[in-house]
């Protein structure tokens, strides 16, 4: 099971005091179990467009700084470091549209485990985890470990060797799959979970 931890914190309007020039920004902040914690940072201009010459940075609570670098691909400030595992990051971004050195804190919990599917098994009783195929006839339902953290979306994908065949995000720690929603065939389920802090400005 693919596990990751994405927050992002809301839009942020960063206004200039001494004329109309301003700059939109979003923070995203994801993890994967036992991986770097990635920083993506995207700022606009007024008229929607981004804004490349700006200089941004990331510190965490015990003082490790990361300068961000500009990724044209995706059009935003990308980074990573090796933070704790609950922490609060300063992102500060510096630019010449804006008078002040914009600050917000946004808070990041990354796992300290993975959790466990515990049941995969149609409606008749047949279980992957015991090695027996299940029947698309059926309903197929999955369940999962709680991952311990506060207002946490999860998203279950099934997937063939091609492409997503069906996707759900829930709140609980299981899902059921309906009747005839899958064809036969091979399938492989990844998830991952969301949780969504509000920053601190």
């Amino acid at each position: 099971m693919l596990v990751s931890l994405i927050l992002l914190s809301s839009c942020k309007n960063i206004q200039n005091s001494g004329n109309d020039s301003h700059l939109n920004a979003r923070v995203k902040i994801t993890s994967e179990y036992n991986k770097n914690i990635e920083f993506n940072v995207y700022l606009e201009n007024e008229s929607g467009q981004s804004v490349n010459c700006a200089v941004v940075s990331v510190k965490s609570s015990s003082g490790v700084s990361l300068i961000l670098e500009f990724d044209n691909n995706i059009q935003c400030y990308k980074g990573g470091m090796n933070g704790i595992d609950n922490d609060n990051y300063e992102i500060k971004v510096k630019s010449n549209i804006i008078d002040d050195t914009y600050k917000i804190i946004v808070p990041h919990f990354r796992l300290d485990s993975k959790p466990v599917v515990t049941n995969f098994s149609d409606s008749e009783g047949n279980s992957v985890l015991s090695g027996k195929s299940l029947i698309n006839t059926n309903e197929i339902q999955i369940s999962w470990d709680s991952v311990k953290a506060d207002n946490v979306v999860y998203q279950v994908i099934i997937r063939n060797s091609l492409s997503a065949k069906w996707l759900a995000s829930v709140k609980s720690n299981y899902v059921i799959i309906p009747v005839n929603s899958l064809e036969p065939g091979t399938y492989y389920l990844t998830s991952d979970f969301q949780t969504y802090k509000h920053p601190v400005h």
